[in-house]
């Protein structure tokens, strides 16, 4: 970030408020499986099932990592 011209750079990891995210997105999505795969196709559901699935374990091993990054836009520079 510093590169691209931002100060007061802060990182902050925000991996245990993605985990309860990825849970709840598994929570939910067992919760109203029948409706789903009525909407998205058993082929669908089963991926997205899956691939949530691999994100919990993926960030509970310590595989995976979410971070925030936060900084301030160097003085005169413009937004386009």
């Amino acid at each position: 970030m510093a590169r691209a011209g931002f100060t007061d750079i802060h990182e902050m990891d925000v991996s245990a408020e993605f985990l309860e995210t990825a849970r709840a997105w598994l929570r939910v999505s067992a919760e109203l499986e029948p409706a789903l795969r009525v909407a998205l196709g058993d082929d669908l559901f089963e991926q997205q099932l899956a691939d949530r699935t691999d994100l919990v374990s993926a960030t509970e091993d310590g595989l995976l990592r979410r971070t925030l990054l936060v900084g301030t836009a160097r003085a005169g520079r413009s937004g386009s």
